[in-house]
């Protein structure tokens, strides 16, 4: 079975592979995604993800990737090159996870729409400092979620009748009348001048932005059953492929008949790792050909070719094991020296390994001239290996 440490969240392109951090070491990995292989980048200078944290969203520009804390806290700078981090700080820690509705480039310029707050944080790369929009959505308080046609960045909020749109290249926003609101939206795309807005029960709104009317599809209604419940599109093949939060099952809608599939064709040892609470599917990426699904909660990677929109799946591989070990115990110190500057005492079982802690651990004199029974177990241990 594969190696549950190697799921991760988000990923984005580079160089024509996929850029992305495990969720569970916190390393820094790329995957070939015709192959599979995965390999991992060395130690970063000043990178250590936060316990507890992960990536909201990534992007790519040149040779750096700019992420965002789940935290919400800081923009994440990796330079591939120079093998380094740095940190920007960010004022959109409103929640434990899911501060962000859209995260936008134009130019030098990286547009991140938070959650809450009603604000925009710009970010100039050139010089890696941020300013904010205020107040730039009347009335709105908590978005739901976005999509973007062009410089146009169209975003529907919470408890609303209305949907915004905010135009990249000018700063100006218009608000439209919808005569009534989006319940549990959950991500939306642009396709053909509409925009698609797919509720959590598998609702699907349809927005014309040239009659500006709104419409929707209820085929793929699951009765508001939490456990059936939908999380993320995209449209391939005249085809909206619908893909599930919490239910079971992938739809899908061809939109020149309304005929609904249900996906069956899956790899034959395909599973989701069962972890509480988290959706099935969450980030994507994409170039010319595929979509590519971050590997969330599955055991393969799939991707969605964009021309007739066919399901595929890669198994990843991990080339060098013995450098992925290297670079975990690497990090794992790291770690263990900031909990130590930091106070705390405590320790997730996945990051510390007893030999390690009864090394670095410092003894008082008073205590080494007695019996260290971490030691003793120690040698133990490795006795018996």
């Amino acid at each position: 079975m594969q190696e549950k440490g190697l799921l991760f969240s988000n990923c984005t392109i580079v160089d024509k592979e996929l850029f992305f951090v495990e969720t569970y070491y916190g390393l820094p990995a790329k995957m070939n995604p015709e192959s599979g292989d995965v390999s991992y980048f060395e130690a970063m200078e000043n990178f250590l993800l936060k316990e507890g944290d992960s990536l909201s969203d990534i992007r790519t520009m040149g040779k750096r990737v700019y992420a965002l804390e789940v935290s919400g806290e800081n923009v994440i700078i990796f330079d591939l090159e120079q093998l380094r981090c740095q940190y920007v700080p960010l004022k959109c820690g409103y929640r434990k996870w899911g501060n962000f509705a859209a995260f936008e480039q134009r130019g030098p310029y990286f547009y991140i729409f938070s959650k809450y707050g009603n604000k925009i944080c710009v970010m100039d790369t050139n010089t890696n400092e941020v300013t904010e929009i205020v107040g730039y959505f009347d009335g709105m308080e908590e978005l739901q979620c976005s999509c973007r046609a062009g410089s146009m960045v169209w975003l529907i909020p919470y408890n609303m009748d209305v949907i915004g749109c905010y135009d990249l290249s000018n700063g100006r926003m218009k608000i439209y009348e919808l005569g009534r609101k989006i319940e549990n939206g959950m991500h939306a795309i642009f396709i053909d001048g509409k925009i698609y807005i797919l509720n959590r029960y598998g609702i699907i709104y349809i927005w014309n932005i040239r009659d500006m009317k709104l419409s929707e599809i209820k085929t793929l209604e699951t009765e508001h059953l939490e456990e059936e419940s939908m999380c993320r599109m995209v449209y391939a093949g005249k085809k909206l492929i619908v893909l599930p939060l919490l239910a079971e099952e992938i739809k899908i809608l061809d939109l020149s008949t309304d005929e609904v599939e249900i996906y069956h064709d899956y790899p034959e040892n395909f599973l989701y790792y069962d972890i509480s609470g988290w959706s099935k599917y969450y980030g994507l990426c994409e170039d010319d050909i595929y979509y590519y699904f971050a590997m969330r909660r599955e055991n393969y990677l799939l991707r969605i070719k964009k021309v007739d929109g066919s399901l595929s799946w890669i198994k990843p591989n991990i080339v060098f094991k013995e450098e992925r070990i290297k670079i975990r115990d690497i990090l794992r110190k790291k770690k263990f020296k900031a909990y130590q500057e930091a106070g705390e005492v405590f320790f997730l079982e996945n990051e510390m390994n007893i030999g390690f802690f009864v090394e670095k651990v410092p003894q008082k004199d008073n205590v080494a001239k007695k019996t260290n029974v971490g030691s003793e177990i120690f040698e133990k241990i490795k006795q018996s290996h």
